[in-house]
């Protein structure tokens, strides 16, 4: 670049010197080409290093931290699909928590990134030998068999939400990722535990701004309660919702094709199992289910407890099964100081500390926030 540009300062020079002596127009002219050709080369040059540091850095990052389960090279798009990505990041990065920015500390926005906080994801139990043949026609059915769940959770390492889908079983993903088959995972949580504000919040924001599953291309979700979701027939539908006004017919077109080659770069969230019955699905959402449309794509299912979910458990196209079950003891005072201001937050926290069963209701996501909402109005 300091070559090139030096060259450039030279052929100014040169320029100059012709413009104020005898030379003809056309040897100036040549003079001025070749200084603006150089400076051009210089500056091209300039921003491909740059280019190259920045993602070699971002890289190195993402490896240091474990954030990906494999270095993804470079990956040519097309340009509907990289259009749909841009418009996902966009929507994605700034995705607006129900915490009112009044609450929070000076200056901080009440943004699903500030408000964050690790849940604890912890690998359900396969307990498919145990309950191969069991109907579940009752509630205490269930509570019987999440009893079992529960037992056996207690000896269970934890989970990172970047690493969902990394180090499934063998079976789960051949060489390079596709098996022909739908690999899915099942993330069951009982109510206001946050599975829908890590699934379909903080999982595509982080998405969004390059701190995981940089093996998707495309990250997508729908909440099965909305009837569009459960009756969409086709991806460009679920991915409309999302890119409204950024799909014209040509790129719906052009990323089914793409989705359609290349399902393993493509993820998607359906949320909320329990708020619909299966029998009210399309068929294609009932099929993206099932593990039978769109063979080799990337799925998370999020329930609560129920009987559906139980029948899901046994097909094999879950490779993997995880119960969020709330926050850490440290990560309860974390949220805590994250969503109050200073002082409120410190009065909390001492409540926190002198009353064992309000500690123990912290551990419950929507707990926590519903009581640092109602602590900040009564501190108003």
């Amino acid at each position: 670049c300091t070559l090139l540009a030096n060259r450039a300062a030279l052929s100014l020079e040169l320029a100059t010197n012709e413009w104020s002596g005898s030379a003809d127009s056309t040897t100036h002219t040549y003079s001025l080409a070749s200084a603006v050709l150089n400076l051009t080369e210089a500056f091209l040059l300039f921003e491909s290093n740059n280019f190259r540091i920045s993602r070699q850095k971002e890289q190195n990052r993402g490896l240091a931290s474990g954030r990906r389960c494999s270095t993804m090279s470079a990956r040519t798009l097309p340009l509907a699909v990289g259009r749909l990505r841009d418009a996902l990041h966009t929507r994605y990065t700034r995705v607006q928590d129900t915490i009112d920015d009044d609450m929070m500390p000076a200056g901080v926005e009440g943004t699903v990134e500030n408000t964050n906080v690790n849940l604890i994801i912890l690998p359900r139990p396969d307990l498919r030998g145990e309950f191969e043949n069991q109907t579940f026609a009752s509630q205490s059915d269930m509570r019987r068999v999440e009893h079992v769940f529960a037992a056996k959770a207690e000896q269970l390492e934890e989970i990172e939400l970047a690493k969902i889908f990394c180090k499934l079983p063998s079976s789960a993903l051949a060489v390079g990722g596709s098996t022909g088959r739908t690999v899915a995972v099942l993330a069951v949580a009982s109510a206001g535990c946050g599975k829908t504000f890590v699934f379909t919040k903080v999982g595509p924001m982080k998405w969004a701004s390059g701190d995981m599953w940089s093996d998707f291309d495309i990250v997508v979700y729908g909440e099965l309660r909305h009837p569009e979701v459960r009756k969409a027939t086709g991806i460009s539908e679920l991915l409309d919702l999302k890119g409204r006004n950024i799909l014209n017919v040509h790129d719906q077109e052009t990323i089914n094709k793409f989705v359609t080659k290349n399902p393993e770069r493509v993820l998607v969230v359906l949320d909320g199992l329990d708020e619909t019955s299966l029998s009210d699905c399309s068929k294609y959402v009932y099929d993206l289910i099932h593990g039978e449309e769109l063979a080799g794509i990337r799925l998370v299912v999020t329930s609560r407890p129920c009987a559906d979910v139980f029948t899901l458990s046994k097909k094999k196209h879950f490779r993997r099964r995880v119960e969020l079950v709330g926050f850490h003891r440290p990560d309860v005072t974390r949220y805590v100081k994250k969503v109050l201001k200073p002082d409120t937050a410190e009065a909390l926290l001492r409540e926190i500390s002198d009353d064992e069963h309000l500690a123990s209701m912290m551990a419950t996501p929507i707990m926590a926030k519903e009581t640092c909402k109602i602590f900040h109005h009564t501190q108003e």
